[in-house]
């Protein structure tokens, strides 16, 4: 089957879609500073920036109080995922949520009938394993946990091709959007996210069928860079780390575009998600809503001295004005903001001022909120931004409690 050029579509709309629109428990064993102090690269010493000691597991506990830092991100294409597997452990509650799709309904993808989508599944498994039909569960159970992985994304590659379901009029005239997952499987055409979101349920199907699959999690995508594109992460907890990989299997199934041979599958590092580790261990707690450990990541990535290009210096700050603003952290989202400022990058400025502006409304400091205001009226008045500033500076209720 083969699909359009996806990649350079997606490079081609990324400034225009991406970069002028908004972005979508502590660490105990890592000395790092309190919520409410300032925390810059300086600040942090050798210690706190060495790679952690193996943790003990217990599943009532978060992941960053379990691995720190231990978030390991493999190509799929050389990961050990049979070894792992055979090692997993139930992974800490806030990402059980995640993976299990309990916290992102995004994450769990809708369906019109589970029992009829995991027939189809089956006897797409049969068409091509080429096995009887009375022995296909069986047969599933005994596949490798990489060979299982491969089986749950053929199922989906081999049924459906890439089709512009959410924007082709004659589609959307006959068939409606925004459709169950299993009427895009039925219909035997798809774009990414339906791609994205039939594996993670295919993958379901053979995981009911094979123990070896219990502590083997197929997601969306996660530690991402933010692209208008979907994908899949496999996650698989172990005592040691939390090993991650992501995969691709919309460009796995374009014949024609950017992967060629047994590496297909893999994401792209640079492109999928970013170049440096550090980088895109912030990015995964992030991801898990974990923004208070993810703030503290990004305040010990954001530098020239770590990252060595404008596009990753731009989304490390901006990342660590989002996730200060979202732990409530007023000096946090105020020290990227100067931090920024001293590299002379005007790029997304107005966006990190944005997040010094809501939390100033959230926090009721009114002079505040209107000096940053003047400013967007000043340089920015040309912003999405400047357009919700205006807004909410007339609608905020200034002797309300803040919203949390």
């Amino acid at each position: 089957m083969t699909v359009p050029p996806l990649k350079k579509i997606i490079g081609a709309t990324l400034c225009t879609l991406v970069l002028g629109c908004a972005p979508k428990s502590t660490i105990d064993t890592l000395p790092f500073t309190k919520q409410s102090e300032k925390t810059t690269i300086e600040q942090l010493s050798d210690k706190e920036k060495t790679v952690l000691a193996k943790p003990i597991i217990q599943q009532e506990t978060t992941v960053a109080q379990v691995y720190g830092e231990h978030i390991q991100y493999h190509d799929f294409s050389t990961m050990p995922v049979d070894e792992l597997a055979k090692n997993a452990v139930p992974p800490p509650l806030d990402l059980q949520s995640y993976v299990d799709g309990t916290r992102l309904s995004s994450r769990n993808p809708k369906v019109s009938d589970a029992v009829a989508l995991e027939k189809r599944f089956l006897e797409q498994a049969q068409k091509i394993r080429l096995w009887e039909s009375n022995q296909v569960t069986s047969k599933i159970g005994e596949l490798s946990v990489h060979d299982a992985i491969l089986l749950a994304r053929d199922i989906v590659t081999t049924k459906i091709v890439y089709f512009d379901v959410d924007g082709d009029k004659e589609f959307l005239k006959k068939n409606g959007a925004h459709l169950p997952r299993d009427t895009y499987y039925h219909l035997g055409q798809g774009d990414c996210d339906k791609y994205a979101d039939l594996f993670i349920l295919s993958f379901k199907t053979i995981k009911k069928y094979n123990p070896q699959l219990e502590q083997v999690y197929v997601t969306r995508e996660i530690g991402e860079n933010i692209l208008p594109h979907a994908w899949n992460a496999i996650i698989i907890p172990t005592k040691e780390a939390v090993h991650i990989t992501q995969v691709d299997p919309t460009f796995y199934d374009d014949k024609e575009n950017v992967f060629d041979g047994e590496n297909a599958f893999d994401a792209e590092r640079g492109f999928h998600l970013p170049n440096n580790e550090r980088l895109f261990v912030a990015k995964f707690y992030r991801g898990i809503s974990d923004y208070s450990t993810s703030f503290k990541l990004y305040a010990a990535t954001c530098s020239t001295q770590l990252l060595d290009s404008q596009d990753d210096l731009v989304n490390c700050f901006t990342d660590m004005a989002f996730t200060a603003y979202m732990s409530h952290n007023a000096d946090g989202v105020a020290e990227a903001n100067k931090r920024y400022d001293t590299l002379g990058i005007t790029e997304r400025k107005d966006t990190m001022l944005y997040y010094s502006f809501s939390i100033a409304v959230d926090e009721r400091r009114r002079a505040a909120a209107e000096t940053i205001a003047e400013q967007f009226s000043e340089k920015y008045s040309d912003s999405f931004w400047a357009l919700i500033v205006d807004k909410r500076l007339k609608n905020t209720c200034w002797d309300c409690p803040p919203p949390w």
